[in-house]
């Protein structure tokens, strides 16, 4: 019984022993990729051809890492610095067979999707995208999903998601504008506007000069010229470094000249 005893306890110890021994190499082994990915990083971050060979070499000599969607994702980036788009895109694809998908690398192949005509799988990936931001509760991501949805034909998605994130994020510019775009889609464009002024309301000029023009062009269109006059004539008082555009200036200076025009003929 003693002699039974003995072994039992031995057994017993050489298998605990084994598994923190095997605990270890795993934990070394993790370490060991965390630590080539940082410096495939820094090398990125660098910029440059060199660089990003450099960067693609470091990760290929450790082919266990691609276990990880970050490796694939980090491949990716080199293949974009590379200016290699095909391979850009097949290396998000891959990171998207992982149960955590990043939400770049969705809007990224959906992107994609979408622009090749093939709008069902662009629209099953927005789905996931739509289901991650929610989660998050990101606007800024959302409005991209959102924009995707749009440009998709799905803008009732689009609205629902948005309209979401905005209650969580009531004062957001453009939360409202892209909520505003969805609505405009479905030819709802009382909503539109609404939504529309509600991203400009509150907020330096500067900053909502899309907004405006957009707005402005949806104005004149419908020919209520005075309404579109009051958005653009405030973009008038701004200097020249708080345009982001020259573009932006001249088309502002054009619109405001037909508007008057207009305006006054009526």
């Amino acid at each position: 019984l003693s002699l039974s005893l003995s072994l039992s306890l031995s057994l017993s110890l050489s298998l605990s022993l084994s598994y923190l021994y095997m605990r270890y190499i795993l934990f070394d082994h993790l370490r060991y990729i965390k630590v080539v990915l940082k410096e495939a990083k820094e090398l990125l971050e660098q910029g440059g051809t060199e660089s990003a060979e450099q960067a693609r070499s470091k990760l290929l000599d450790v082919s266990e890492a691609s276990e990880y969607p970050i490796y694939h994702m980090m491949l990716a980036k080199i293949a974009k610095e590379l200016n290699q788009k095909d391979a850009a895109l097949a290396h998000l694809e891959k990171s998207l067979e992982f149960d955590k998908p990043s939400i770049q690398a969705i809007l990224r192949v959906s992107e994609s999707r979408i622009k090749d005509g093939n709008i069902s799988e662009g629209y099953d990936l927005l789905m996931k995208g739509k289901a991650l931001v929610l989660e998050e509760g990101s606007a800024k991501l959302g409005c991209r999903v959102g924009t995707l949805l749009i440009k998709a034909g799905y803008p009732d998605q689009a609205i629902e998601m948005l309209g979401q994130l905005q209650k969580f994020n009531p004062n957001d510019r453009e939360l409202s504008y892209t909520l505003g775009l969805a609505y405009r889609q479905k030819g709802n464009t009382e909503q539109y506007e609404i939504e529309a002024l509600k991203g400009i309301k509150n907020c330096e000029v500067k900053d909502t000069l899309k907004q405006r023009v957009q707005l402005a062009k949806h104005y004149m269109s419908a020919n209520s010229y005075s309404k579109a006059l009051t958005l653009l004539e405030p973009v008038k008082g701004l200097n020249d470094t708080e345009y982001s555009d020259e573009k932006i200036r001249e088309i502002v200076t054009i619109m405001s000249s037909i508007c008057l025009v207009e305006a006054n003929s009526l």
